[in-house]
């Protein structure tokens, strides 16, 4: 993974007139997809794991949708410092591709060729273990 976004939520309030005021409380969170940048290495597969992992939700064969429980998966998200030492990690629930883009491919071009995953996920946590 060449970068990743973080999980978060947003919380739009629920408004209630209480006389001539308002008065505000939490309404239900929204996790957002996050971008995921791959770096797809020679030998690697990285696009070939992330086409298969997408399909499992829509086949661009059948024109079948995926049934729920092959598809979304538990994903970890870890955060290490430059000695490798685990700092943190994430635990994304339901997490599926919903959008992938290949880079191109270019003669001309000496840069590594990059993928974008789109992961969306039903909501995330902060691993508070005592593992870490």
């Amino acid at each position: 993974v060449n970068s990743a976004a973080v999980p978060h939520f947003t919380q739009e309030p629920i408004v209630v007139r209480k006389g001539n005021t308002q008065v505000r409380f939490a309404g239900v969170p929204t996790f957002q997809a996050g971008n995921f940048n791959f770096v797809d290495y020679i030998g690697a597969d990285i696009a070939d794991i992330l086409q298969a992992w997408q399909a499992l939700s829509y086949d661009i064969r059948t024109e079948k949708v995926g049934l729920v429980e092959d598809y979304k998966r538990d994903c970890y998200l870890c955060v290490y410092t430059p000695d490798f030492q685990l700092v943190r990690r994430y635990i994304m629930h339901g997490c599926w591709v919903s959008q992938l883009s290949e880079g191109e491919f270019s003669e001309d071009n000496n840069d590594k060729r990059m993928i974008q995953a789109q992961i969306t996920y039903d909501w995330a946590e902060i691993d508070r273990s005592e593992s870490l």
